[in-house]
């Protein structure tokens, strides 16, 4: 009886390493090196950036996630990050309208809420944590974005899912690391 338990606690044991996914990208060496951070202040992440990222290899624009996304915010064209201090930052998402940039949904993050903390690496964003369910998968797990800038002014955004999921009663378990890069937004520029 134990050995049959041992063999089954063995079998879920493998099955659970085989059923695990990785990927986990470094900073892309074509893109501009990553501004430094000082360790007493907040990186500066302010700026106008176009809403769809840069992705190395390059991916569908579909693909990549829209800038606004990142800040719960949807259908951005641009993002406007304005930092007053260290203690807020606000996100503004701007749509363009023929050749008239118009300022959509706004929400300002406070630190002292908790929505950020300064980082050695940069900006942290509150890590979402929870259960999500799509595709006939049940996800428990976590995602971490950081923010800073490249030394060019492009924001760049880092994310670091991570978790455990059943798909069709099959256990898997996933990291990762992600890396995207918003440019500078200019009015009519390639979107």
């Amino acid at each position: 009886m134990i050995a049959r338990r041992l063999a089954v606690c063995g079998l879920l044991g493998v099955a659970l390493a085989a059923a695990g996914c990785i990927q986990i990208s470094r900073y892309p060496r074509s893109w501009p090196p990553l501004e430094t951070v000082d360790g007493n202040t907040c990186a500066v992440i302010a700026g106008t950036f176009a809403g769809t990222a840069q992705t190395e290899p390059p991916s569908e624009p579909r693909m990549s996630p829209n800038l606004g996304s990142v800040f719960d915010i949807y259908g951005a064209t641009a993002v406007m990050i304005v930092q007053p201090g260290d203690d807020a930052i606000e996100v503004t998402v701007l749509s363009q309208f023929g050749r008239d940039l118009h300022a959509g949904t706004r929400r300002t993050l406070s630190r002292a809420a908790g929505d950020f903390e300064c980082a050695a690496d940069g900006i942290a964003l509150r890590p979402w944590k929870g259960v999500d369910r799509y595709y006939g998968a049940v996800v428990w797990g976590r995602n971490r974005v950081t923010l800073c800038k490249s030394a060019d002014g492009a924001l760049i955004v880092r994310q670091a899912p991570s978790g455990i999921g059943l798909v069709m009663m099959v256990p898997f378990v996933f990291v990762g690391r992600a890396w995207y890069r918003y440019t500078p937004f200019v009015l009519d520029s390639p979107r």
